[in-house]
Parts: structure tokens; C-alpha cells; sequence
């Protein structure tokens, strides 16, 4: 069953039919980066956009723009063609592995080659928000973002897929629903780039917010039936994994699966109310790796905290630890609405 976001954004675009496609006019990223001014001499259609206040750079590999036949607002990146990301990335995105609702990789709208080299190319996604961008409010909206990370981590795994990168801000919501009004792409926290702040709904009075994971960048694919799998170097964001600090030999699966089990421990330590998950916390981040589980064991460790919770302590109130008793005064009864950044 196609996720709401697929059927959203429809099949992929015809490759020979970008440059009609896609409008750069619509940028609002600064621009004046290595892939904006790429693009700029290769398509001469991007136009500055001098009306930033505050920058917030995500990444010089990606710039946003916007499909002309309907407006929807996408996300391009620049990848090198001798990595990893762009065949993964495919593979993820083939007919028989995008129907399966496991599947949380980024959708991959199109790819677009660059005319003078074949050493870089750009792949076209759909514009997502970091998951934690709009604070969680409830102990059920926190379980629905780990069911489909969990899941999908362990949908990789099973298909010889290692992320090698599952941390914190690889890890991406679909928020149409949540921000019906849309979002500035620099400057997320306003919908207009300037001053007027966006306006979230809550995530459990809309259908359940599509969740993925982004930048394959690290990402490795063996054949199948492939066992005893060690690799070495290529950190990803968490550098606290034990084998990789060492610098020893390591398994990615289980490397993965530490990483996950370190985004839920910064969830834990930044949210009241989630002691639930601790004992899963300890058990995925042990420091052997032997004796970590598997992510389909994970997975299913999750679901059995999951399903142990009622329906009463699922609606439960859960606050981040650093919301003063004002603050909480408003959210609650004045409908204000900070995001993390507001915490650190």
C-alpha cells in the first residue's frame, strides 16, 4: 500500500523533461553554493533571492525547488556517482520494494544527469522535515515514528542493506498534513522565510505523518545470503559506536542498529514520560555487538512495549525536559508552538 507521500507526489518524472519540470525560480535556499551555481551554469534558470534574514544552511549539496505541473515543492542533491547513495537508493526505489509499506527510504522522484560529466548527479526527492523538528506532544506520536523507523531499518536489513548512517538527522518526517500552511526550506520555523511563524497541528489529529530515512551516502549492499560481513572506517554522525571508535573491524547491521538505539536514547534523556523504552535503550547500545539484537528483533522488542501500553497512557502528555512551567502554560492553553531549536 503506497504511503500518503507517494501518492501525493505520483511516478517519477520523465528524465529529458527536468528542465520544463522543475522551476528554480522558486528557490529559497541560499544559493551562492557550490550546487546553485552548478546549476545556474547549467540550466540558467535560478534566480536570487535576496530576501533572507536568517540562514540556516542545511547542506551545500542540496537546493529546493518546485515541480511546475503542480506546484509540488521538492528537494534536490548533489551525489557523486562513485559512491554508494545513488544504486541503494535505486534498488530501495524499485516497483517490488517501494509497494511494500516497510519500506521508509526516501521516495526518489527522479534522477537528472549532469550533460558535461558523469562523476556527479542529482537526485530529486520530496522536501521533508527533520522528525523532531515539531516537538512530539504525545506518547502515541513517539511510538508511530519509532514503529516505521524500526521498521524500516530491519525492511533494510533483510534486503542486504546496511544504512550506516541511522542517526538522529537522517531520520526525516512527511509534514503536509502537520503544516498545512507549508514551511520556508532555510528558515523552516517561519512559512514565509521572514517573520510569520509556521503553525503545526498535532500529529495525532492528522493521519499518521510518514516517516524515512534519508542520505545513503555511508550506505553498503551485499549480495545475498552474504554472512559474516565486517567492514572498517566511514563514521557516520554517532561517534560514540564502540567498534567504530576502536577502529577494529566491524559488523554494519549491528552498527545500525546501536545508532537507532541512540537516537531513542536521546529521545529518552530529552522527553519526560518515555522510561518505557529505556530497557530497549540499554539493550540495543550494549557494547558488544554480539550482544545487541538483530533490527527485526528490535523491532519486535518495540512493538511488545508498544502494544503493553494502554490507550489511556498512549494520549499521555509527554513534555521536553526543558520546557519551563510558563512555556508549558502557553502550549497548552494559548496554542503556542516552539520547535527544538527553541531548546538548544
Amino acid at each position: 500500500m503506497p504511503s500518503n507521500l507517494m501518492k501525493r507526489y505520483g511516478c517519477p518524472c520523465s528524465l529529458s523533461s527536468f528542465e520544463e519540470d522543475i522551476d528554480f525560480g522558486h528557490v529559497s535556499t541560499p544559493i551562492g553554493n557550490r550546487l546553485g551555481r552548478r546549476l545556474s551554469l547549467l540550466f540558467g534558470q535560478i534566480r536570487w533571492n535576496l530576501r533572507m534574514v536568517k540562514l540556516r544552511l542545511y547542506d551545500a549539496r542540496t537546493l529546493d525547488a518546485v515541480r511546475v505541473r503542480d506546484d509540488t515543492k521538492v528537494v534536490l542533491k548533489i551525489v557523486s556517482t562513485r559512491s554508494n547513495e545513488l544504486p541503494v537508493v535505486r534498488y530501495l526505489n524499485s516497483a517490488d520494494l517501494r509497494s511494500d509499506p516497510r519500506n521508509k527510504t526516501v521516495p526518489l522522484l527522479d534522477v537528472i544527469m549532469f550533460p558535461h560529466t558523469d562523476e556527479e548527479a542529482l537526485i530529486v526527492m520530496p522536501r521533508l522535515l527533520q522528525f523532531n523538528a515539531l516537538l512530539f506532544r504525545y506518547l502515541s506520536e513517539i511510538c508511530q515514528s519509532l514503529d516505521q523507523f524500526f521498521m524500516g531499518l530491519a525492511f533494510m536489513h533483510e534486503h542486504n542493506i546496511a544504512h550506516r548512517d541511522a542517526c538522529y538527522r537522517n531520520l526525516m518526517m512527511d509534514v503536509a498534513d502537520v503544516l498545512p500552511h507549508g514551511y520556508h526550506y532555510a528558515c523552516w520555523d517561519t512559512e514565509d522565510g521572514l517573520y510569520k511563524p509556521i503553525r503545526p497541528l498535532e500529529r495525532r489529529s492528522v493521519s499518521p505523518p510518514d516517516y524515512f530515512f534519508i542520505d545513503f551516502g555511508l550506505s553498503s549492499r551485499f549480495p545475498p545470503g552474504t554472512t559474516g560481513i565486517k567492514l572498517h572506517g566511514l563514521l557516520g554522525q554517532d561517534k560514540t559506536v564502540p567498534e567504530g571508535v576502536s577502529g577494529e573491524l566491524y559488523d554494519p547491521f549491528k552498527y545500525d542498529v546501536y545508532q537507532l538505539g541512540n537516537v531513542l536514547a536521546q529521545l529518552v534523556k530529552m522527553y519526560e514520560g518515555l522510561t518505557v523504552f529505556k530497557p530497549l535503550v540499554d539493550t540495543m547500545t550494549r557494547h558488544e555487538p554480539e550482544e545487541r539484537p538483530s533490527a527485526v528483533e528490535a523491532h519486535k522488542m518495540l512493538l511488545e512495549i508498544i502494544t503493553s501500553l494502554s490507550s489511556e497512557q498512549l494520549a499521555q502528555r509527554i513534555w521536553h525536559r526543558r520546557t519551563p512551567p510558563d512555556l508549558r502554560y502557553r502550549i497548552e492553553f494559548c496554542g503556542e508552538n516552539p520547535v527544538e531549536e527553541y531548546f538548544n
